[in-house]
């Protein structure tokens, strides 16, 4: 077994994971290879994924299976011929969503960067352009503290996230425009032109407490616009990107997740940033949320 620490938690797992930091001490969880069965009476699925109340089930086709159980064991089957590359993607993406959740974390689809003591989170659908921005940040001397993945937990003094990956995983398009040779770049998947961009070779080793979210989205107009959001509207903007939601509720109770959420979104400032579907203004996008965040 490999002993690695990843948001928080000690695992050992059979399989390498070069981007995860190595640790000691006893594993919280364990990832296994094995042969594994679809458990019956799933209370949420879709195409890819089943879920119980305590079990998880991914299959993507000629790539892997994976069962996730009780919040402390993933279990493998790598399909004969998949790339390895590809199997720890899907293991490090849903299947360790999916184990946080049912160990009782809030998960939002989110990233995070970092300036001294002050932590931007941004969320949004996937596409959205969370990976895209917050490289824009990074290339103005803020650190990548969490990507795709916010474990938020409730502490006596507010709410916080735990420390992620600090890699971004970008589109070719986007490393070319940000001035990056992505021949020095691994896929993230074989045959995908999504690259791993590494932005430093340490993980942070403590969470932060989380005041605002930006969530991202497009409309038709040709400028940019910022608001407050407030209400209804703030608390399904939290749930919604709630990583798997159907997962996260299959977990919780829905009065835990209601309850959790409503604390949430009571506690921390959420805006809406809007920008032209029709083109990405990265310097623009980020001197607004620089300035809004009284930065300059």
């Amino acid at each position: 077994m490999n002993n690695y620490t990843l948001y928080g938690l000690n695992l050992a797992s059979e399989i390498l994971l070069p981007e995860v930091p190595k640790a000691e001490g006893s594993p919280d969880f364990t990832i296994e290879i094995a042969d594994v069965k679809e458990p019956l009476n799933p209370l949420t699925q879709t195409a890819l994924y089943r879920a119980g109340k305590n079990w998880f089930f991914l299959t993507v086709p000629n790539i892997v299976n994976i069962l996730v159980t009780d919040g402390n064991k993933i279990l493998v089957a790598p399909c004969p011929k998949a790339d390895i590359q590809d199997v720890v993607t899907f293991i490090l993406g849903p299947a360790i969503l999916a184990l946080l959740q049912q160990r009782g974390y809030f998960v939002l689809h989110a990233n995070a960067v970092v300036n001294d003591d002050k932590l931007i989170v941004f969320s949004g659908r996937s596409g959205a352009g969370k990976s895209t921005l917050s490289a824009g940040f990074f290339k103005r001397g803020f650190k990548i503290f969490a990507d795709d993945i916010c474990i938020i937990s409730q502490e006596i003094d507010g709410f916080f996230v735990q420390p992620g990956f600090t890699r971004l995983k970008l589109w070719a398009d986007v490393l070319s425009e940000l001035g990056e040779d992505i021949d020095m770049l691994h896929p993230v998947r074989a045959g995908l032109q999504k690259y791993n961009f590494e932005t430093s070779t340490e993980f942070f080793n403590s969470k932060m407490r989380i005041r605002s979210i930006y969530f991202l989205s497009t409309h038709n107009k040709n400028e940019v616009e910022l608001e407050s959001i407030n209400g209804i509207e703030k608390f399904n903007m939290v749930r919604l990107q709630g990583g798997l939601v159907r997962v996260q509720e299959a977990c919780y109770s829905g009065e835990e997740s209601f309850k959790f959420i409503m604390k949430l979104a009571s506690n921390i400032e959420v805006k809406k940033l809007v920008r032209p579907q029709h083109r990405f203004s990265l310097n623009e996008l980020v001197d607004i949320i620089e300035k809004d965040m009284k930065f300059v």
